[in-house]
């Protein structure tokens, strides 16, 4: 009989358990949904659009070089690295950073497109090693171990020497159009949690066209 009454004590434990998870979480929705929730928010979202305004990503330090008979590119990222971004590498949930690049040459009538690259490299922290995995696409495939945030952080916000085309495939006493997008977006599903962590954490970020206009 003793040990009927024991299991009987666990059972109940359990439930009440469960029983307290679930007050827990219809009293958070009562709250999110209650009509005094906009007076409650209104200070922090003006805030939080405060922040982004502040942190707005933007590409900077344009440069273009000839190289060993190439075309090179050299660019920043700006604001790249924000809060909710840098906690979510943190997590441990891969973060890709892309960057569009496309070449207009002016026509008589309409510009062709001579350059369309995609450019991606995607961050991922271990924390059994202490390290961050950053893998590229462009210009070749391959993975770059990094001992810091910093370290990573700037090889992937300090773009430079990039090829984009031969010097050959350009017309002499031409115009041109570069045009420079970046984009940030999370990873995968791989951390315990995700769908809440995505709630909290939930960002996808891109700049606007960056346009320069150049002769050769």
């Amino acid at each position: 009989m003793a040990q009927t009454k024991g299991v009987k004590r666990r059972d109940t434990g359990f439930k009440t358990g469960v029983k307290w998870v679930f007050i827990t979480v219809w009293s958070i929705i009562f709250i999110l949904t209650s009509p005094m929730m906009p007076h409650i928010r209104e200070i922090p979202l003006n805030i939080y659009s405060f922040a982004i305004q502040e942190e707005k990503l933007s590409i900077d330090d344009v440069s273009l070089t000839e190289k060993r008979g190439k075309l090179h590119l050299s660019f920043a990222l700006k604001n790249g690295f924000t809060f909710p971004i840098t906690q979510t590498i943190q997590s441990g949930i891969p973060v890709k950073f892309t960057y569009e690049i496309i070449i207009l040459k002016k026509g008589f009538f309409w510009n062709s497109e001579i350059v369309n690259l995609k450019l991606t490299r995607t961050v991922t922290y271990h924390n059994i090693r202490n390290s961050y995995l950053i893998s590229e696409n462009y210009p070749s495939l391959k993975v770059i171990n990094f001992n810091t945030m910093e370290e990573a952080k700037r090889y992937i916000t300090h773009l430079s020497d990039l090829p984009l085309i031969p010097l050959a495939s350009l017309d002499k006493d031409t115009s041109y159009t570069l045009k420079l997008k970046a984009s940030v977006m999370k990873q995968g599903k791989k951390m315990p949690f995700y769908g809440l962590m995505k709630v909290f954490t939930s960002f996808e970020m891109e700049t606007d066209w960056y346009v320069l206009k150049f002769s050769y």
